[in-house]
């Protein structure tokens, strides 16, 4: 993934809405120096303002699992993951993620006229840069007042 190095403009002064940041011309790999992710919003003087961000975990696991795969095996309820098919080990969902080429499709079913009781869910996961795909199904019988679309 391909990254753009910011620094704060010199020639705008900060305001409580936002603060001015002008591209370095500097472009590389994310590399470990970088500690946030930011989501950014063009402006008419060609800098960028910051939207939002989001602090990349730093600490490293000794135990870290391979790929995507292997992280989900390890997750509880193991049920969930029962009726997923995965392109490869699933780390292009990841890249994808980071990449801005994964779309995302989900929906639930629940018919209280079959049962008040039964909920299922879909979910499609595609890169449109690799077309890789992933799907995952679940179905769950639970309380009639739990059960519901949205479960």
């Amino acid at each position: 993934m391909m990254s753009a190095l910011y620094l704060p403009s010199a020639s705008h002064r900060r305001t409580r809405q936002s603060a001015l940041y002008q591209d370095t011309g500097r472009s590389d790999s994310l590399s470990c120096m970088y500690t946030q992710f930011a989501s950014v919003q063009a402006s008419s003087s060609g800098g960028v303002t910051i939207h939002s961000t989001l602090d990349l975990p730093v600490e490293k696991t000794v135990d870290k699992p391979r790929c995507l795969l292997d992280a989900i095996r390890r997750l509880p309820n193991q049920s969930l993951w029962q009726h997923m098919d995965l392109d490869g080990d699933g780390n292009w969902i990841i890249d994808a993620l980071l990449g801005g080429t994964l779309a995302v499709a989900h929906d639930g079913s629940f018919k209280e006229h079959v049962d008040m009781s039964v909920c299922s869910a879909g979910l499609v996961l595609f890169c449109t840069h690799t077309n890789k795909l992933a799907t995952i199904s679940c179905a769950e019988k639970t309380r009639p007042g739990t059960a519901s679309n949205y479960r």
